[in-house]
């Protein structure tokens, strides 16, 4: 019987240790699909030659990958990519935590207060004031200058609607982590 659960616990830990991606060459193109049991958050990933760094956050996002599920990096690498950090929905990470930190994690805060204002200047002047706030901020920021580009594009309601699913999506997701 201990010798069944050592196995088990090996078994167990050999597989915990596999990245998250499993990556396959599809045209020019790499993908990954997510081969952990749990949906991915957020991510960096590297490839070596040419060397490139993807590293994505959908925390702002009603969802993240699913089990299964496939992002495409487009790179013409040689090699596929190696995975440095994932965060799952559930807040577990995979990975080196200071490369999530110093990638995406230590941007979440400042995205979610230019959320905030964005649409409490929206809510308090509507479409003028809400116009004025990017106006002003957009050179300062990159996230404020692509909701000005994004409001050109698709007036101020289908902004303001776009913002209001990241900042709900974020409320689910920091629910989901527990607060971290």
């Amino acid at each position: 019987m201990k010798l069944i659960s050592i196995l088990l616990l090996l078994l167990s830990s050999a597989v915990a240790q596999d990245q998250p991606f499993a990556f396959s060459q599809v045209a020019d193109t790499w993908q990954g699909r997510n081969v952990a049991p749990k949906e991915i958050l957020a991510y960096v990933v590297e490839f070596k030659s040419p060397y490139a760094i993807f590293a994505h956050d959908y925390y702002f996002k009603p969802e993240g990958i699913a089990p299964g599920a496939v992002a495409t990096f487009d790179l013409k690498a040689s090699k596929p990519g190696h995975v440095l950090w994932a965060q799952f929905v559930d807040g577990t990470e995979w990975g080196n935590h200071n490369v999530g930190l110093s990638n995406l994690l230590r941007l979440r805060p400042g995205l979610l207060r230019w959320l905030s204002e964005m649409i409490n200047a929206y809510s308090h002047g509507r479409e003028k004031e809400f116009s004025v706030y990017l106006a002003s901020n957009k050179e300062t920021d990159f996230f404020v200058k692509y909701v000005w580009i994004m409001q050109q594009q698709n007036g101020t309601e289908g902004a303001i609607g776009r913002l209001r699913i990241r900042l709900a999506s974020a409320a689910k997701h920091d629910k989901m982590l527990g607060g971290q």
